[in-house]
């Protein structure tokens, strides 16, 4: 199953829908052509009650996500969720929400060193060595009056520095801060969908390296 955000909605484009479980605000389709996809999407888009779209393919779901990917311009980006060594997160302030470092990632940079880099340029923050990959979370927006889809590659980070974070204020960032663990609670609850999901994969990575460690 693909997850793909849009604001303060998801879209969901899958080949199993045995144990779905529908709500209120959810639409479930069955596309079967590309225009019959886009007019699901613009349907869904223009809904503001609907929440949740479920686009189900049982048997070609492979071309549903190529279908709707054409759909819009593909941009890669990565990103970090840093952990220094007292136990604080690195968030950054932009645009009234919290948020994490990412960016686009530049011709011929590999998606790892792209996600190192934008952590630094973002919040002044180095010596930052790559635990281990989280997830790549999908998101849609409009730049220059164009429908983008975002694909971002998410790693866990670790610093040994313990200085404290500058904001790049000229990509509109206007904060970059440590925040503690207890604290986590206060940020989702003004974020993005797509950070939150960052954030569970982060704590999914946490219980099983410490299960490993147990056994």
């Amino acid at each position: 199953m693909y997850k793909v955000f849009i604001n303060h909605k998801t879209i969901f484009l899958t080949q199993e829908i045995s144990d779905l479980k529908l709500e209120v605000e959810d639409v479930l389709a069955h596309p079967h052509s590309k225009s019959a996809l886009i007019d699901e999407y613009h349907r869904f888009i223009n809904n503001p009650f609907a929440l949740r779209l479920y686009l189900h393919e049982p048997d070609h779901p492979n071309q549903l996500y190529r279908d709707f990917l054409s759909m819009f311009v593909k941009i890669e980006a990565a990103g970090g969720l840093v952990l220094n060594s007292s136990g604080q997160f690195l968030f950054i302030f932009r645009y009234g929400k919290w948020d994490l470092p990412k960016g686009k990632i530049e011709p011929f940079e590999k998606k790892n060193e792209a996600a190192l880099r934008e952590v630094e340029e973002e919040t002044a923050i180095g010596d930052l060595a790559i635990i281990h990959p989280l997830i790549r979370t999908r998101h849609l927006y409009e730049e220059k009056r164009k429908q983008c889809m975002k694909l971002t590659w998410w790693y866990f980070m670790k610093t040994s520095t313990q200085r404290l974070p500058v904001p790049q204020s000229e990509e509109g960032i206007t904060k970059a801060q440590w925040i503690d663990r207890d604290n986590l609670n206060e940020v989702m609850k003004n974020t993005y969908p797509s950070i939150i999901e960052v954030i569970k994969s982060y704590f999914q990575l946490e219980e099983q390296m410490h299960n490993q460690k147990e056994q």
